[in-house]
């Protein structure tokens, strides 16, 4: 075999290789499914009702509705259309409703949106405290509600507006920021 045969002979090793590895390289499957969107919860309930527990093996909330999904990894809880219950110090009942719901996979904090309305206890003149807006945060272990959007909060004729507040469930303490009010008195003021 002369030089130049073997130099042709080796040059077509070498294209023979590299062919091989390109079209290897293009038919390469790493067995790993592409991620197409979120993944499916690890369960899924309807008409549920859920009864939630603290540390202490009391009651922290309870929930009903028509739809719970559970996400398989973080093992949060998405609901639709949920009515919330919270307990509050004096054996009332808070009583909270909206389009969505998430919670926490610890069940330490839970965010209502699309609308919530959350309705108190009767208070001391009978009436029931009444707040509403887009979305709220409870922290159910501090009974707590708070949220940094628009509210409306109705107290028998007295409504007030803000954006923020913080309610403090267990004393009825309610503080709102950029506050916006309409008080009536209860009857007409003698002279």
């Amino acid at each position: 075999m002369t030089g130049a045969q073997r130099g042709w002979l080796s040059l077509l090793a070498v294209l023979a290789i590299l062919s091989g590895w390109w079209l290897w390289s293009l038919t390469d499957d790493d067995d790993a499914t592409a991620l197409t969107g979120p993944p499916r919860s690890d369960y899924s309930l309807e008409n549920f009702q859920l009864i939630a527990m603290d540390e202490r093996g009391r009651e922290s909330f309870s929930v009903r509705g028509p739809q719970l999904s559970r996400h398989p990894f973080l093992g949060t809880l998405d609901m639709d259309n949920p009515r919330f219950e919270f307990p509050d110090a004096e054996g009332g009942r808070w009583k909270a409703e909206s389009g969505h719901a998430w919670v926490a996979a610890d069940g330490k904090l839970l965010r209502l949106y699309d609308d919530y309305v959350i309705d108190g206890p009767p208070g001391d003149r009978g009436d029931p405290l009444r707040m509403h807006g887009p979305d709220i945060r409870f922290l159910p272990d501090l009974n707590v509600a708070e949220t940094d959007s628009d509210v409306t909060i109705r107290d028998g004729r007295s409504i007030l507006r803000g954006r923020g507040m913080r309610a403090e469930l267990d004393d009825r303490h309610v503080v709102l920021s950029n506050l916006e009010g309409r008080f009536q008195t209860v009857g007409p003021t003698s002279p």
